[in-house]
């Protein structure tokens, strides 16, 4: 995770000291830090955290960042995109692991295939 400039050390040369002992995926927390540091940093792969919205679908993969999905409509709409882009779109899925703040819940996971 390096949102918020990494906590004030810096989002760049936190990210290349991460990459340099290999890490390949960074987390930001908002749609305008992953735009910012996928430009500076080719090739990697980023992730936004940022609640998800309509909007904010043309500007996630124009920049080809990866975002983490809340809801079975977060998760329609990605797919849609997908489907009129024919192409693949990579997500993250957010699943609310007992704490009830956000993600998918139990009952969310199996019509998707992820319930025991």
């Amino acid at each position: 995770m390096v949102k918020a400039d990494a906590y004030r050390v810096g989002m760049v040369p936190v990210a290349q000291a991460l990459a340099s002992d290999g890490a390949d995926t960074f987390f930001v927390a908002r749609l305008e830090e992953g735009s910012r540091f996928a430009c500076s940093r080719p090739g990697r792969e980023f992730s936004s955290s940022t609640a998800w919205r309509r909007e904010r679908r043309p500007p996630l993969i124009a920049h080809r960042l990866t975002p983490v999905l809340n809801s079975l409509d977060e998760i329609a709409e990605w797919s849609h995109a997908a489907v009129a882009r024919k192409a693949s779109l990579d997500a993250g899925l957010h699943i609310d692991t007992g704490m009830n703040r956000s993600g998918l819940s139990h009952d969310e996971l199996q019509p998707i295939g992820f319930a025991r």
